[in-house]
């Protein structure tokens, strides 16, 4: 869980535009509404960036290990999760990833952002090259 806390960098919201979500994240931007959206949009990312390192970590769990959960249950990865739930998990991990990864690689964006990492960064003479980031085809389809 602590890793996935210090990787996450962002927080992605989903939801139909008919839901209560979906017409708070559809309010117009100047309007009275939209201030009164705005803050329920802030404290439910607040809520929900306390919530994801655990949510990923027990995801991340149940995807990987075929396991006993009772007598004669099973959990099997491939019928518990939906191809668009392990698409959307992947997109907001590499999503995090490839923040790490302009981080790491891309120095000019590290100068500016954080002077201390961009210099230990330089001073690194056998610096490993990360991979770049790949993201899952959009649609659900893996």
């Amino acid at each position: 869980m602590r890793k996935q806390e210090a990787g996450m960098t962002s927080i992605t919201t989903r939801a139909h535009r008919d839901s209560g979500l979906g017409k708070l994240l559809n309010a117009r931007p100047g309007s009275k509404e939209w201030k009164a959206a705005n803050d329920q949009i802030e404290k439910l990312n607040r809520q929900k960036k306390k919530r994801v390192p655990d949510d990923r970590h027990r995801q991340r769990m149940s995807a990987l290990y075929v396991d006993a959960i009772s007598v004669g249950r099973w959990n099997r990865p491939s019928k518990e999760i939906s191809q668009a739930c392990a698409s959307d998990f992947l997109q907001d991990a590499v999503n995090d990833y490839s923040v790490q990864y302009s981080r790491y690689a891309e120095l000019e964006i590290t100068r500016h952002s954080n002077p201390e990492l961009f210099s230990a960064l330089q001073q690194w003479p056998d610096r490993p090259e990360l991979p770049t980031p790949e993201w899952p085809p959009s649609g659900g389809a893996l």
